[in-house]
């Protein structure tokens, strides 16, 4: 496969050629979870709640796999925009290892605290053995989504994004059509119900991470791995953990906030928790085209940091968050004029159509803060810097949003719509702090890549 030069050219050509096939990648894994809403919507309320509080935990596995993809991604385009191919080859390695520990770990961890977690989380008795039959099959089959994760982060770090759109295209299709199957039951196939949708989803997965990694080793794909001549070493860890760890902090602590944001929104009802389960979800499709602008800017950054064109790489960031203010503002704004139509397509709950709506309708026109958030947060990391994204996510969350939710909407009993407004003015201040911050230049300073980190490897 041919390696395209990221280091020259126009940056928005690059960007929107690296983000498109990322975009549609995003639209087709959050798939995932919209044909699940659909089809256990079509069971009952208390199934999509049940699936919809689980959301907290597999966006905690998510979590995991993405920030140690995000230091995988980085230390691998650096590496390539130095030309150094062999050590981004052995960095590959590296990043599968630690992420099959992390995915056992993981699932033992799961499995065993799974009951106390959602209990604490607001799970009611009703909903309880559902969530419980949902979330054990999902963390039996995480290997899986871990697997494609890492993969996919080293694909984007050579900067190739279309192999995983085309198969997690291909893994979108067999969940869609295996869901209505094993929910609802065909000939001889019986009706699983929630169990069905998680059937469903890990099978799907499963498919897509074998054919990649059978790629990735077998293909065409530009690094070549082998274990066969793999070289440990610990630094190569080190310098994927340095913005892997952050990384993986600031998902976790974005996981943590939605799991103490739903317990504050449980306090409203199961009704509650199904309409924020489904709005979160439209929300997330809408955010797409910034998370792949975002991700995109990881790798070109990072081969310009490697390249050492730090004007082109601060260029670079720029021109993302334009792009993503943009797009984002023109897709809020869909939603701001349909709200309750778009919550309709998923439930007919009176309950839940209301409050759902109200959800799109007050935060649809506020998401310029995430595409400044998102992108910035991805400059720092492309160029090997992990702790500001990280302490973005705990800025908008945990140390303004959800204190600030639990006070105006239960302790002074303003209602629901007050922990919108709570979020929303977390995400003004953090916005603001992670544009002054960058505007220091800081993260042009210190070490991105030397032969003195990592040896070279020879062929």
């Amino acid at each position: 496969m041919n390696h395209k030069d990221l280091t020259k050219g126009s940056i928005l050509k690059t960007l929107f050629s690296l983000s498109w096939p990322m975009m549609v990648a995003f639209l087709l894994h959050s798939g995932f979870n919209l044909v699940d809403a659909f089809f256990v919507g079509k069971i009952s309320a208390d199934a999509l709640a049940a699936v919809s509080i689980t959301f907290a935990v597999i966006y905690f596995m998510i979590a995991l796999g993405l920030g140690i993809g995000i230091g995988t991604t980085s230390l691998i385009a650096r590496y390539l925009g130095a030309k150094k191919k062999k050590e981004a080859e052995n960095v590959a390695e590296h990043s599968l290892l630690i992420t099959a520990a992390i995915a056992i770990f993981f699932t033992i961890i799961g499995l065993v605290f799974k009951e106390p977690v959602f209990r604490f989380a607001g799970a009611s008795p009703e909903i309880m053995p559902l969530v419980m039959d949902y979330i054990t099959i999902v963390l039996w089959g995480s290997i899986f989504t871990f697997a494609m994760f890492a993969v996919n982060s080293i694909l984007r770090g050579e900067g190739d994004t279309k192999t995983p759109m085309t198969y997690l295209g291909l893994s979108n299709v067999v969940n869609a059509i295996l869901d209505p199957i094993l929910i609802f039951g065909l000939g001889i196939i019986p009706a699983l119900g929630v169990k069905g949708a998680a059937y469903a989803s890990v099978i799907s997965k499963a498919i897509t991470a074998i054919v990649l990694l059978i790629i990735l080793f077998k293909g065409n794909s530009y690094l070549k791995l082998d274990f066969k001549i793999f070289k440990y070493n610990t630094r190569i860890l080190m310098d994927i953990f340095r913005v892997g760890i952050p990384a993986s902090l600031s998902q976790i602590t974005h996981s943590v906030g939605m799991f103490l944001l739903m317990k504050i929104i449980a306090y409203f009802g199961a009704g509650a928790i199904a309409a924020y389960g489904i709005a979160s979800r439209i929300e997330a499709v809408a955010l797409l085209p910034i998370i792949a602008i975002g991700t995109a800017a990881i790798t070109l950054v990072g081969h310009n940091i490697g390249a050492k064109k730090m004007d082109r790489a601060e260029k670079t960031t720029w021109v993302s968050i334009g792009i993503s203010i943009i797009i984002i503002e023109a897709l809020g704004l869909i939603i701001f004029l349909m709200p309750h139509k778009l919550v309709e397509f998923f439930s007919m709950d009176p309950e839940v159509i209301k409050i759902g709506g109200e959800y799109l309708k007050i935060v649809s026109l506020t998401y310029i803060f995430a595409a400044i958030g998102i992108n910035i947060g991805s400059a720092f990391q492309g160029a090997g810097k992990g702790i500001p994204a990280f302490i973005s996510a705990l800025l908008r969350l945990i140390l303004i949003g959800i204190p600030l939710a639990y006070l105006t909407a239960i302790k002074l009993d303003l209602g629901i719509n007050w922990i919108w407004y709570s979020i929303i003015f977390a995400s003004l201040i953090t916005s603001i702090v992670m544009i002054l911050w960058f505007r220091t230049g800081s993260w042009k300073h210190g070490q991105h890549l030397t032969t003195e980190e990592v040896p070279e490897i020879s062929n």
